[in-house]
């Protein structure tokens, strides 16, 4: 890496190979991208926009949660006590039970009881956003340096006031009672992840979250070649549309071409012959930690990880980080892994306490001397 020590004090040569890595709110896997995204999220949408009855992308967004089930009850992903997690189908049709969901639910209740006591009440919830810099490459990166009304780094919105815990989380059960806070053991408990994705974690992005049917994301961009600057790379979409032609067709905002552009784009490549689904697997960590992958062990993976997502991060689906973190701990060759779902923080440098820089350093040093 640029400015990194290439000798030691005694003239011996140092390893350049990455001895840790540390993530806020990672955004990767985008092979199943989209649907985690589905099955964390939107599933549980109200019945509006792409998710509404008779618009083609409807059915795409529950076939997009089914086939995240399956792609979780085929992964390796391990538990504590290295057993295997699955996904159940409940009696409405949907994989919302089983260990995987139990994992999720009980991460999510860690999280729930750090924030209670790492926060004093009265307390002031402020929803935040990381803005991320312009796309490298983006036409409109000029025009938006060169204006003034740039948007800033963080955006916030109204502050609210919380008297007590319990006024805190009794306010997350307007629609219905998923989550309590037991005053006398100053605890909380979670019921399921419906009412979490309800009431903090909704679908803000529409079915196509990262490869839109317009191909208009930044994730198309990115895996965009050549004068193509966005492409399609969901293979599981691909094979959903080619499964379930007939039925889409007919329904609402179903343009012919959707037949056959996402097969089209995935067939190119770039300059280095790499075509999307290769492109696709080198973006994913999982390629290569997963022994569900081809890329299984193909790379030296770093010893050292700390992940923190913020819980209300509404930007990708929080099964990104949570199957990073699970597949990480059971990579053998990986000394630690620290994942830490922050309750209360979006799409921002989420950290429990402190500030983040700090924090980061006071990890840095804590690896260097293990």
């Amino acid at each position: 890496a640029v400015g990194a020590a290439t000798h030691s004090e005694k003239g011996e040569q140092l390893s350049d190979s990455i001895y840790g890595s540390a993530s806020w709110c990672p955004a990767t896997s985008y092979d199943l991208a989209d649907a985690a995204y589905e099955w964390s999220a939107g599933q549980y949408a109200d019945a509006t926009d792409s998710r509404a009855e008779g618009v083609w992308t409807q059915p795409l967004s529950q076939d997009l949660a089914g086939a995240y089930a399956s792609f979780v009850n085929n992964m390796d992903l391990l538990d504590s006590n290295d057993s295997k997690v699955s996904l159940d189908e409940t009696n409405s049709g949907v994989y919302t039970a089983g260990s995987y969901a139990d994992l999720l639910i009980n991460e999510l209740k860690t999280s729930a009881n750090n924030f209670v006591r790492d926060n004093a009440f009265p307390y002031t919830s402020t929803p935040q956003r990381l803005e991320e810099p312009t796309f490298p490459g983006d036409p409109n990166l000029a025009t938006v340096r060169g204006t003034d009304n740039a948007a800033p780094a963080t955006q916030q919105v109204q502050s609210t006031i919380y008297d007590t815990a319990e006024h805190y989380f009794g306010s997350l059960n307007s629609e219905s009672i998923w989550v309590v806070y037991n005053l006398r053991r100053q605890s909380v408990e979670l019921e399921n992840l419906r009412g979490f994705s309800r009431a903090l974690r909704g679908a803000s992005l529409p079915v196509g979250a990262f490869d839109a049917p317009d191909r208009s994301t930044r994730a198309n961009q990115l895996f965009g070649v050549g004068e193509q600057s966005t492409l399609h790379f969901d293979e599981q979409t691909a094979d959903l549309i080619k499964k379930n032609l007939d039925t889409y067709m007919k329904l609402a905002d179903w343009k012919s071409s959707y037949a056959n552009d996402w097969t089209s784009d995935l067939n190119k490549a770039d300059t280095l012959e790499n075509d999307i689904p290769t492109r696709v697997d080198m973006f994913n960590p999982l390629y290569f930690t997963s022994a569900s992958y081809k890329g299984y062990q193909t790379a030296s993976v770093a010893p050292y990880w700390r992940i923190n997502e913020g819980a209300q991060n509404t930007d990708t689906s929080i099964c990104t980080s949570f199957n990073l973190g699970l597949s990480l701990k059971h990579f053998s060759g990986v000394s630690s892994v620290d994942y830490t779902l922050v309750w209360d923080k979006g799409h921002v440098l989420a950290e429990r306490t402190g500030n983040a820089t700090a924090n980061l350093v006071s990890w840095i040093v804590s690896c260097a001397s293990a």
